[in-house]
C-alpha cells in the first residue's frame, strides 16, 4: 500500500533545523500526527536514500517520500487502515535496515510523577536516568534528563553513532526532557547533546543520574540494581539514642584495600572474616586520596555512581553483604561535599549555573531541586548497597554578603538536613562527620541547634597524640600541653578517634616516625593504641600495611614471603583484638564516651610520662583504671590514687609478649591500701614496663 500524497509540506525553516539538529519540539514534527486526509508520518533516518514504513509482521505499507537528502521522509497514509506501532526499513544503495521510530512512542512518564519529582521521600534516579524498560510492546531504554533552561536536548551514544540529530528529547514539565529509545540494549554508552536557551550548542554533558559510567566519564546503561529499599537491614538501633552507649570500633580500609574488581573475589570472602576476628563492629570504606588516586580510579564516577566499573559494583555488593552475613556494618564515604559540579562535568549544564551558585564552585543548595539532588544520591548510595552509613565532608561555608548570602546560608545548613533525612529515612544509620573545624555541634540533635551526626572524627586529638609520641623524650612536655589541650575537648561532640597508621597525613608509615630503635617502636605504637582504647570515644584505625599480609595469606592457598618485623605486625593486630574485646566486654569504656561523668582524671605529678584516669561509666559499671607510661624507663612501686579498696585486676599490658613486647612482668591482682593519693583516699603501688598502656578493673572488696 503506498502512502498518498501529503497535503501540505514542511516549511524550508523547520526541515533545517530538523537535519541540522536545533529543532527543540521534535515531536512537533517526527512520528504520526493524524491530520484531516488521514495521517502524517515523518521519520528523521540520517544516511537514508529511501525510507519504508513496515507493519510489525514485516508486511510493507509504503513508502515515505524524501523531504532532505540528509535522511529527512514524509508520507501520508490513510487513518482507518494504518497501525498504532510500525517499523522503518532504511535503505542506501545496496545496503538496507531495519529500525524502531522513537517517535511513535508516548510519553513514559505522565505529570503526576514528574511533579513528585523532587519530594522529600522520593526516588528520582528511579525516574531520571537511563532505564532499561519495555514501553508499548518495545523493549529499549527510556533516557530522562533534568536541564530546564535548555532549548533542545538530544541523547547520543552507542546506539546512534553519538549523532545528536538523531534521538532529540520531547520537553516535558518541570524542566524534564524524555525519550524512549526503543533497541537501545544494556551496556550502551551515552551522554546529552544540549543546546542553550540562545540555541548554542554545549559540549557533551554527562548524565548527572549515571549509576555506571567508563573511563571517560560516559555513561553506561545498566540493569537495575536489586531493590534494597527503605526496610533494608541496619544492624544497630537508632544512632542518636545509642551512639554513646554502643562499643564501636571501625576498621577502616583503604580504596586498593577494599576494592575487590571480582564480584565475590577473594578480598571480599576474607576482610569481613578477619576485621571480626580483630573484633570489629564496622568496616569504614575510604575514598581514594585525590592526590594519590588516578581519574581512572573512579571514585566517585558520578553522584550516583560510587564506582566507575561494573565488576567493581558487584565486587562491594558482595562485599556488603559478606560483612553483614558476618555481623558487620558497613560505612563508605560519600564525598559529594568535598567535590563541586564542575568536578564532576556539571558545571553550567544547561548553559548556564544550575547545579553550581552564580558565583561559581560549591553546589546551590539554596535551589530545592539541587539540595534534594544531593540529599537522593546519599539515599541511594545507602539503598542500593543496603550500606549501614555514610561518612562525609561538613564544609565550612564561605563568608558571603550580597545575592550569594542565601547561597552560603543553605550550604551552610545542607549538613543537618543530610543528618536529619539520613535518620528519619534508614533508621539506625549511622551518619559520621569528617574531621572540620567548624564549632561543637556536629553531633547535637538538630532540634538542640546542631548538625545532627551521630559521629565526629575528633582529628585534632589522633595528631596530637602522634606527634606526642613521636616526639624526642626530652621534648615530651611541650607536646603533652598540645595533647592536653586537645583532650580538654574530649566531650565537645560525639567524637570518633580516627587513627591512621599508614596515613600520608602524618608524613610517612606511623611505626617510621616514633623514635628510637625498632624495639622501642613497636613498644611505642602499641602504647598509643592502648592510649587511644583507654580514651573516652568510638575507635577507628587505618592498619592496611599490617592487614596486607593477612590478606594475602587468607585470599591465596600459598603463603608468601614473611613481611619485615611479621611477628611484630602480628602482635598489633592480636592486640587490637584484645583492646577490642575489653572494649566490648567492660561497660566504663565504652558508655558515657561524649559525657565527662564517665572519666575521672587522675592528677599525677609525673605527667606528662605516666597519665592515668579511670573509665567510670554508669551506676554498677565496674571502674576501669588506665594507665600509660610514655617514658623510657620503667617505674617501680609507682604511686596511683583509687577511689575504692581492694583488688584492681590486671585486664591487659601492651608489653605483654603476645602482642610482642617484652613480657615484662606486672602484678596481675594488686590490692589498694588505705593511702590518700591524687585527691582519693586509697592508692596503688604498681610497677610500670616503659612504654606501655596497662588496664586494671575493680574487683570489689576482698
Amino acid at each position: 500500500m503506498s502512502p498518498l500524497v501529503p497535503p501540505r509540506r514542511l516549511d524550508a525553516a523547520t526541515v533545517a533545523a530538523i537535519v541540522e539538529g536545533r529543532h527543540g519540539e521534535p515531536f512537533a514534527v517526527l512520528g504520526p500526527h493524524p491530520v484531516a486526509e488521514g495521517v502524517v508520518v515523518r521519520a528523521f533516518a540520517p544516511g537514508a536514500e529511501r525510507l519504508e514504513v513496515l507493519a510489525l509482521d514485516g508486511a510493507l505499507l509504503g513508502e515515505l517520500a524524501p523531504l532532505h537528502p540528509a535522511g529527512l521522509f514524509e508520507g501520508l497514509f490513510d487513518r482507518r487502515s494504518f497501525p498504532r506501532a510500525y517499523r522503518l526499513r532504511a535503505h542506501r544503495g545496496a545496503w538496507s535496515w531495519e529500525l524502531e521510530d522513537a517517535y511513535r512512542f508516548a510519553p513514559v512518564f505522565d505529570e503526576a510523577e514528574l511533579a513528585r519529582l523532587w519530594e522529600e521521600n522520593g526516588r528520582p534516579w528511579l525516574r531520571l536516568g537511563a532505564h532499561l524498560r519495555v514501553h508499548e510492546g518495545a523493549s529499549g531504554v527510556v533516557f530522562a534528563l533534568w536541564a530546564p533552561r535548555a532549548a533542545r536536548v538530544a541523547v547520543v551514544g552507542d546506539f546512534n553513532g553519538w549523532d545528536p540529530r538523531t534521538h532529540a528529547m520531547r520537553r516535558r514539565a518541570h524542566g524534564v526532557w524524555e525519550l524512549f529509545v526503543p533497541g537501545a540494549t544494556r551496556g550502551g554508552r551515552y551522554r546529552f547533546a544540549i543546546r542553550d536557551e540562545r540555541g548554542r550548542a554545549l559540549p557533551l554533558r554527562p548524565d548527572p543520574f549515571a549509576t555506571l559510567c567508563d573511563a571517560s566519564g560516559a555513561a553506561v546503561v545498566r540493569a537495575p540494581a536489586p531493590p534494597g529499599g527503605d526496610d533494608a537491614p541496619r544492624l544497630g538501633p537508632h544512632a542518636f539514642e545509642c551512639a554513646s552507649e554502643r562499643p564501636l570500633a571501625f576498621l577502616e580500609l583503604g580504596f586498593e584495600t577494599w576494592l575487590d574488581r571480582r564480584a565475590g573475589g577473594p578480598r571480599a570472602r576474607a576482610l569481613p572474616a578477619l576485621a571480626r576476628e580483630l573484633g570489629f563492629t564496622h568496616l569504614a570504606l575510604r575514598a581514594p586520596r585525590r592526590a594519590a588516586a588516578p581519574a581512572a580510579a573512579g571514585f566517585p564516577a558520578g553522584p550516583f555512581a560510587p564506582l566507575a566499573a561494573e565488576e567493581a559494583l558487584e565486587g562491594l555488593r558482595r562485599l556488603v553483604d559478606a560483612a553483614h552475613d558476618a555481623s558487620l556494618g558497613v560505612v563508605l564515604d560519600w564525598p559529594l561535599l568535598k567535590t563541586n559540579p564542575a568536578e564532576l562535568g556539571l558545571a553550567l549544564f544547561d548553559g548556564a549555573p544550575l547545579f553550581e551558585t552564580e558565583a561559581g564552585g560549591g553546589w546551590d543548595v539554596a535551589r530545592a531541586e539541587v539540595e534534594s539532588f544531593l540529599l537522593a544520591s546519599a539515599c541511594f548510595w545507602l539503598e542500593a548497597f543496603r550500606l549501614d552509613g555514610l561518612r562525609s565532608a561538613v564544609p565550612l561555608p564561605p563568608r558571603c554578603t550580597g545575592p550569594a548570602e542565601g547561597a552560603c546560608e543553605a550550604l551552610s545548613a545542607f549538613p543537618r538536613r543530610l543528618a536529619e533525612r539520613l535518620a528519619q529515612r534508614f533508621p539506625g544509620v549511622v551518619t559520621i562527620a569528617e574531621e572540620t573545624d567548624l564549632p561543637s555541634g556536629l553531633t547535637r540533635p538538630s532540634w538542640q541547634g546542631g548538625h545532627g551526626f551521630a559521629l565526629a572524627e575528633n582529628g585534632a586529638f589522633a595528631r596530637a597524640l602522634f606527634a606526642f609520641f613521636a616526639s624526642d623524650f626530652a621534648l615530651r612536655s611541650r607536646e603533652g600541653c598540645a595533647l592536653a589541650f586537645a583532650r580538654a575537648h574530649a566531650f565537645a561532640e560525639r567524637f570518633l578517634l580516627p587513627l591512621r597508621l599508614e596515613d600520608a597525613a602524618f608524613g610517612a608509615s606511623s611505626i617510621e616516625r616514633l623514635p628510637g630503635e625498632p624495639v622501642r617502636r613497636w613498644a611505642a605504637l602499641r602504647a598509643l593504641l592502648g592510649y587511644a582504647w583507654g580514651h573516652p570515644g568510638k575507635k577507628l584505625v587505618a592498619c592496611d600495611d599490617l592487614l596486607a599480609p593477612e590478606l594475602d595469606t587468607a585470599a591465596s592457598t600459598e603463603p608468601g614471603p614473611a613481611a619485615p618485623d611479621a611477628s611484630q605486625r602480628r602482635g598489633i593486630l592480636r592486640l587490637l583484638a584484645a583492646l577490642n574485646r575489653l572494649y566490648r566486654e567492660f561497660p566504663a569504656l565504652h558508655r558515657l564516651d561524649a559525657d565527662p561523668a564517665g572519666l575521672a582524671w587522675i592528677d599525677l605529678e609525673e605527667r606528662p610520662l605516666v597519665e592515668a584516669w579511670l573509665r567510670l561509666g554508669r551506676p554498677g559499671d565496674a571502674p576501669v583504671l588506665v594507665i600509660v607510661n610514655a617514658g623510657p624507663e620503667p617505674r617501680a612501686r609507682f604511686p596511683i590514687g583509687v577511689p575504692h579498696p581492694g583488688i584492681w585486676r590486671l585486664l591487659l599490658s601492651t608489653e605483654a609478649e603476645e602482642f610482642g613486647g617484652s613480657g615484662t612482668p606486672a602484678e596481675p591482682e594488686p590490692r589498694a591500701e588505705p593511702e590518700p593519693r591524687h585527691g582519693r583516699a586509697f592508692s596503688l603501688r604498681l610497677d610500670l614496663p616503659p612504654l606501655a598502656t596497662l588496664f586494671f578493673a575493680w574487683n570489689g572488696e576482698g
